[in-house]
């Protein structure tokens, strides 16, 4: 997909704009220091809560995000096509988050009738464009050290006490589900789709994601050297003759067929001609 010329006015109406309601939120004159620390000269203007400079070159906050911040073609579609799978470690080369978003999306398309619950599927990964894919193990090795330095300190006792909804070995866990959660809340309102999902799309997205899951392990990785806890059993519905190492796409076809994904099961929200994926 060809980039629009550059227009060096559009930027500069695009920049007074940004420097304007900049001023307008932080209700301060262009001489403070709030405006001169976080207002660059371009209009960007950066937040005061942690943020990212996106491929669109946004400085895109990663708390509570704005739908209005979401760039679906260039820095969703562009950074989950580049971004692997299994952090890369698998036989055959790097296998998409895009790729598995699809392949999943057209599955359920196909099983379904129902494009909905394929956009549904097809943005369940969406988050990971800003803040990557942290793969269940680093998880479960970042929450054994919380517990590790809980127990060290003396602090076990009075956090699962006090909060034991979250206790210990769940704290990173349960903060990377509120950030996962907000930014899919601005994900999903940016393509016209409600969230939080109705319970039976989210189970239907869910039940997708393990049968993905199960025929990824069994393609890339040969099956499992130990339980992976629940694989086995959902193994007799992963049956995706498509996924084997030589099938992994390239970046930019997997980016390619994220970006027409979105126009096939989003058209409302994504009006523009079709985009035909080229090897």
């Amino acid at each position: 997909m060809q980039s629009p010329p550059f227009d060096p006015h559009g930027l500069a109406r695009a920049s007074a704009k940004a420097r304007a309601s900049a001023k307008a939120r932080a209700d301060v004159d262009t001489s403070s220091d709030w405006y001169k620390r976080n207002v660059r000269p371009t209009g960007i203007v950066v937040p005061d809560v942690p943020w990212k400079q996106t491929a669109s070159r946004k400085a895109f906050r990663l708390i509570d995000p704005s739908p209005d911040d979401i760039d679906f073609d260039i820095d969703i579609a562009g950074a989950l096509s580049r971004l692997a799978r299994f952090t890369g470690d698998i036989r055959g080369g790097a296998y998409s988050v895009a790729q598995h978003c699809v392949m999943g999306a057209d599955i359920l398309a196909r099983e379904t009738g129902d494009d909905d619950i394929a956009a549904a599927f097809l943005l369940h990964d969406a988050h990971e464009g800003p803040i990557g894919d942290i793969a269940t193990p680093a998880q479960n090795a970042i929450n054994w050290y919380i517990q590790v330095i809980l127990d060290e300190f003396g602090l076990t006792e009075l956090i699962c006490r006090n909060i034991p909804a979250i206790s210990g070995p769940r704290l990173f866990k349960y903060a990377l589900k509120r950030l996962k959660g907000s930014l899919d809340g601005a994900i999903y309102a940016a393509a016209g789709i409600p969230w939080p999902l109705p319970a039976g799309v989210a189970a239907t997205v869910r039940e997708m994601d393990l049968r993905m899951l199960a025929a990824e392990v069994d393609a890339f990785m040969g099956g499992e050297v130990a339980p992976w806890g629940g694989l086995v059993e959902i193994r007799k519905t992963c049956e995706i003759p498509d996924l084997r190492p030589e099938g992994i796409w390239s970046a930019k076809h997997a980016e390619q067929r994220f970006q027409a994904a979105l126009r096939r099961y989003l058209p409302g929200r994504f009006p523009y001609p079709a985009i035909s994926p080229k090897d």
